[in-house]
Parts: C-alpha cells; sequence; structure tokens
C-alpha cells in the first residue's frame, strides 16, 4: 500500500499540481495556527504567539521545496525545462539538427535491423507450446550399423541432432515409451510440383506423422491438422498448408478447405492452415505444406529413390521428436528410449549392432538441436552486428564533436 500511495502522491504532484500547492499551504498554515495556539495557551498574547510561531517556521517555501523534492517533482520539471530549452536551441539550429538527427538515425537504423534479424533468428524459441518439454532423439554405437541412412549411403557409428531413424522403430517407440506424452516424426521439406489453383509453382512440403501437431502443440488458423487417419495407408491425401504459404499462394482465402490440389502426379485434399506464428520448426528451411509420412511412397524428392520407406527397417529418414510429461526428466525418458533402441536393434528381426557396440538413443532439447542454418550463418550475424554498433558508436562521437565545436564557437 505505501508504494502505491507513493505512486498516487507523484501523479497528483504531476497532473494536478494547483491542488496539491493549495494543500500543502493549507497544512502549512495549519501547522502555524496549532503552534500559535500552543503558545497562547501558555499565556503569550495572542499577536506575539501567531509572529513567535512565523519565526519558528521561518519561510514555509524551504517545506514546501522539500515536500517537492521527497516526491519527485522538481525532477520532472528539471527534465521538462532541460527538454524545452534543448528543443529551442535545436530549432534555432537547423542545419545541425539535420546532420545530428541524420547520424543518429543511421547509426540506430542498422542496430535495429541487425537485432532484428539476430532475435528472430538466434534468440526466439521455437515458436511451439512449452518448448522446454520438446527432445529431439539422436543415437550413437561404436560401429556402424548395417542399414543405411535416408542418402543412401552407409550409416556411421555416432550423429547428433537430428539423426535419422526408420518409421517402424518410430512406431515402436511411439507405442512402447511410456515417458513421453507426445510422439512425432517428420522428414523434408521436399520441392514438388503444385498445381491446382492457378499456375503451377514449386512448392516445399514436410512429411509429418499422425501426432505432429499436437505433440507440438500447434493449432491451426483454419480448418484442422493432420491426424492418425490421415497416415493410414488407404486414406485419401491430405495437407495442411502453412500460414505464409496460405497468404502468398492463395490470398488468404479461406475457402482454400476442401480444395482438392495436384502435389507432382497425386491429388491432395487442402484440410487446414497452420497458425500464423508457426513459422518453422527448423530455422532457414521454409515449409509451404506438410502432408502425412504415409504419402511419402507416392510423393518423392529427387533424392529420394524407388525404395519403399514406409516399412522397410533398414531406411532411416525421419527425425524423430518426443514431449516429456510432467515430472519426467531427460534422463529418464533417455534410459527408457535406449532400453527399446538396444532390444530392436540387438534382437529384433534382423540385428543391426553387437552388444559390445552398446547401442544407445540420447536425447537434447529440441531448440538447442534444430538450428536449421543459424549454425551456419551465426557467426556472420555476430560479426555484422559487431561492426554496426562501431557505426553506432562512431555516430554518437560524431554528433558528440559537433556539439562541443558549437560550445566552443558560442
Amino acid at each position: 500500500m505505501s508504494l502505491l500511495a507513493a505512486l498516487r502522491t507523484f501523479a497528483l504532484s504531476v497532473f494536478r499540481r494547483s491542488r496539491v500547492e493549495h494543500d500543502m499551504d493549507e497544512e502549512l498554515r495549519a501547522h502555524i495556527a496549532n503552534r500559535a495556539a500552543d503558545l497562547e495557551r501558555s499565556g503569550m498574547p495572542r499577536a506575539e504567539s501567531l509572529r513567535r510561531a512565523r519565526l519558528e517556521f521561518g519561510g514555509y517555501q524551504k517545506y514546501k521545496e522539500q515536500i517537492r523534492e521527497s516526491v519527485g517533482v522538481n525532477f520532472i520539471e528539471s527534465a521538462i525545462q532541460d527538454i524545452r530549452y534543448a528543443l529551442r536551441m535545436l530549432a534555432k539550429s537547423p542545419g545541425f539538427t539535420t546532420v545530428a538527427i541524420l547520424t543518429l538515425a543511421l547509426g540506430i537504423g542498422a542496430n535495429t535491423a541487425i537485432f532484428s534479424l539476430i532475435d528472430g533468428v538466434l534468440l526466439r524459441s521455437l515458436p511451439v507450446k512449452a518448448p522446454q518439454q520438446l527432445v529431439v532423439f539422436s543415437w550413437s554405437a561404436h560401429a556402424k550399423p548395417t542399414y543405411k541412412n535416408g542418402s543412401g549411403s552407409s550409416g556411421y557409428g555416432d550423429c547428433s541432432g537430428g539423426c535419422s531413424f526408420s518409421v517402424p522403430f518410430f512406431r515402436t517407440i511411439d507405442a512402447q515409451a511410456k515417458t513421453f506424452s507426445g510422439m512425432a516424426a517428420f522428414a523434408g521439406p521436399i520441392d514438388v510440383d503444385l498445381t491446382g489453383h492457378g499456375t503451377a509453382s514449386i512448392a516445399r512440403g514436410t512429411y509429418v506423422s499422425a501426432d505432429f501437431f499436437s505433440t507440438l502443440g500447434v493449432n491451426t488458423f483454419i480448418g484442422r491438422p493432420l491426424t492418425a487417419s490421415d497416415n493410414a495407408p488407404s486414406a485419401p491425401p491430405a495437407i495442411v498448408l502453412s500460414y505464409a504459404y496460405w497468404v502468398r499462394a492463395f490470398g488468404s482465402d479461406r475457402s482454400v478447405i476442401g480444395r482438392t490440389v495436384q502435389l507432382d502426379n497425386t491429388a491432395a485434399t487442402i484440410v487446414g492452415v497452420t497458425d500464423p506464428h508457426f513459422t518453422n520448426l527448423t530455422p532457414g528451411k521454409l515449409q509451404d505444406f506438410f502432408m502425412p509420412l504415409s504419402l511419402a511412397d507416392s510423393i518423392k524428392g529427387e533424392w529420394w529413390g524407388h525404395q519403399e520407406r514406409l516399412n522397410d527397417p533398414s531406411e532411416w529418414w525421419v527425425v524423430m521428436l518426443g514431449r516429456l510429461k510432467p515430472g519426467v526428466s531427460i534422463g529418464q525418458a533417455q534410459a527408457a528410449a535406449t532400453t527399446i533402441f538396444r532390444n530392436v536393434m540387438l534382437h529384433g528381426s534382423t540385428p543391426v549392432f553387437k552388444e559390445a557396440d552398446e547401442p544407445a538413443i540420447h536425447l537434447e532439447l529440441a531448440h538447442a538441436v534444430l538450428t536449421g542454418e543459424t549454425s551456419y550463418i551465426a557467426p556472420m550475424l555476430y560479426v555484422i552486428m559487431s561492426i554496426v554498433a562501431f557505426i553506432l558508436l562512431i555516430a554518437c562521437a560524431n554528433v558528440a564533436g559537433l556539439t562541443l565545436a558549437r560550445s566552443a564557437s558560442r
């Protein structure tokens, strides 16, 4: 309450100055009258008691100044007077004012632009619900697996951040892992020919699992997200557009829900548009639409080849995400996932590793792993930020030099 009272007093002192001044005068006069009454009761004549009371209090203007200082009014008045004086001086010298403003605008504008870029690319967390609970799977082993990774080259004995896994293994861990409240997998993006809304164009699509949007906590702006029914092999092809692509390619037309478009040679129905805050999951990789994993064998990228990817355990091509259950640590979830991974890789229908290889799962926070292109451009952005900060320093020094030269000439 004392803080609120102080703020109220300050506001009244600034915005209702005449009322506050009147109240201070009345209060100080009351103090003098009370002192004079005390002296009069002690036997002093009334005229003498009033004179003595005024002498004891002295000039009460000093008390008013002390009160103004205590509530900060004098500081505000001084600041306003300084601003008025500065504006008058700037108005008298339009040439100097123009040069100073342009110099500072150059430095401040460059810093603002670069910091906005760094904030959007490096500082902001993933545009998903509770990103601190989202983890990415990777694996390690003392030897290379006999399977192949998504690019078709031999696998390797260790990988970090966004390692590929097979769809059958994703299904296994999704069914057995109890430490996650949700599991998702994705791959891409890949470029496809998209027609059905005018001129044909190239669009970038990402394969996602049934629980991709629910695991991330991402809602749709219009329509609905992809669901388990869309990932069924016999389900009619469905896609969800990104908000930016919907605005750019479809002109924010809400009637696109239910419209059929052609993805290469496959007809697909638009069922939703993502929330505008969900720009992308991997910085630097634009995503125009999302399609279910079930379309992987009918819509393929140029690096895809002709292999069957949905049920082949030797095709490791999806990145796996998990959302930790409340109260479950990364270490607990990692131990549970490693147990499942070792069982499948060592004792599955086609073993991939030996016991001595010690295959294991590693979990890392998604925002630290899904950096996309930022790992390549971050050093350059920091260098540019240092350069523009130096430019701002030079601009400030130039304005200070102009001000000193002007003061010396006066």
